[in-house]
């Protein structure tokens, strides 16, 4: 595997931990430079193969696939989607959240649309949880329809990073930076699932 150019401090066991969100958001600089010109001329092109959907629905492909996936399906799962700020800043959480395993803010189901669900709609990224799992690796299995209603830290077990089709263009940089994730383009969400509940 070609290595990437964007340096990040190692480990014998990976990735440092407690990368600066300083330092993430320096990285996500300098990839929105590189990745910059193919994120717009993705802009007019059917990626997903939607065939004719609405802009709005191209910009949200998360969303889009989560929909093909019945509810009994998905209320197994709890996830935390990056959809706050402008594209720097959440491509910054989104590589900070990548390099440390950890998670400010909230998670929540994903099967249904009320208070305890996770916020999917519009997110750039989203950290998707085990079958069976809780994304917060402080709660007990089994709890993972718990909302975390705090902005402190905590530690995730990151079953799928789902990346949407704005930064498609980043999927196999972000798989060199980091090949202990399991990184995944939104179009890939169903076959995810699939393939986590026949472990």
């Amino acid at each position: 595997m070609k290595e990437s150019n964007f340096e990040l401090k190692n480990t014998d066991e990976g990735l440092e931990k407690d990368v600066s969100f300083e330092d993430s958001l320096n990285i996500a600089k300098q990839l929105l430079e590189k990745y910059g010109p193919q994120i717009r001329e993705n802009l007019g092109k059917d990626v997903n193969n939607f065939g004719g959907l609405v802009f709005e629905d191209y910009q949200d492909a998360i969303s889009h696939f989560l929909k093909l996936i019945p509810d009994q399906d998905k209320e197994f799962y709890s996830a935390h989607g990056v959809t706050r700020r402008d594209d720097l800043n959440k491509l910054a959480a989104a590589l900070n959240i990548m390099s440390n395993k950890a998670i400010k803010g909230y998670s929540g189901l994903i099967a249904y649309s009320s208070q305890f669900s996770a916020f999917t709609h519009k997110a750039d990224f989203l950290i998707l949880s085990k079958f069976l799992k809780p994304l917060r690796k402080q709660d007990v299995d089994g709890k993972f329809y718990l909302h975390n209603q705090n902005n402190d830290l905590w530690d995730a077990d990151i079953g799928a990073f789902v990346v949407n089709t704005k930064f498609y263009p980043m999927v196999e940089e972000f798989k060199k930076m980091y090949p202990d994730v399991n990184i995944i383009k939104a179009n890939q969400l169903p076959e995810y699932f699939i393939k986590e509940e026949g472990k």
